[in-house]
């Protein structure tokens, strides 16, 4: 969370801001992406209470 705020208030980007439209989407969808590729890398270790009772029922 912190990078990705750091890079909203950077003055270095991908795309420069003096571009209309595009230069402050990127100020936009970076941080989007970045959020939902921790989302989908990170080791999901919370478990589903029903999954858990479908597991105790089979034993």
């Amino acid at each position: 969370v912190a990078g990705i705020i750091l890079y909203i208030i950077s003055p270095i980007d991908f795309v420069p801001d003096f571009i209309p439209v595009v230069g402050y989407a990127d100020d936009v969808i970076l941080p989007i992406l970045l959020l939902v590729a921790n989302k989908l890398l990170s080791d999901d270790t919370q478990t589903n209470p029903a999954q858990v009772r479908k597991e105790a029922e089979r034993v």
